[in-house]
């Protein structure tokens, strides 16, 4: 499991401690202000889109949701009047990046209409990546038989 979600980057699971439970790791690796991967969500957005900031909006309004959002709902929820070539553009990268996906509702299968939902395509939402609290309080130790498994 420790392997997928670091993606099996060598680096990044040589920063595993021996003994260090899968929760504690992930949340000394991830969501502590000193951890290696902490502003990896801003870096990998900055990385991958000259205008990060727009990207970011439109991803945030649909992590708020548990459901797609129209565009029309998108351009509310980021602030925008109507859509530009701007916003167009931004979708434009975020699908063919994967990072969201257009679905017709039933009966609708034209692109572009207005019925058209966009959703999210991973499951963490940029709230909870904002607003963490601790994973877990338990002993972060694992029990001796399971620290022979470790590296």
């Amino acid at each position: 499991m420790i392997i997928m979600s670091l993606g099996g980057i060598p680096f990044y699971l040589e920063q595993i401690r021996r003994g260090e439970s899968f929760a504690a790791a992930i949340e000394r690796l991830c969501f502590a202000p000193t951890g290696i991967l902490y502003h990896e969500y801003n870096n990998l957005f900055q990385a991958l889109f000259k205008n990060a900031a727009i990207h970011q909006q439109i991803v945030g309004a649909l992590a708020e949701k548990n459901y797609g959002l129209s565009h029309s709902e998108i351009q509310e929820a980021i602030g925008l009047k109507q859509a530009s070539g701007t916003y167009q553009r931004t979708i434009e990268e975020l699908l063919v990046s994967d990072f969201i996906t257009e679905v017709s509702p039933w009966g609708k299968q034209k692109r572009g209409t207005p019925e058209l939902l966009v959703e999210i395509k991973f499951s963490t939402s940029t709230s909870s990546l904002n607003n963490h609290r601790p994973l877990t309080n338990v002993n972060t130790q694992l029990r001796p038989s399971a620290q022979r498994n470790c590296p």
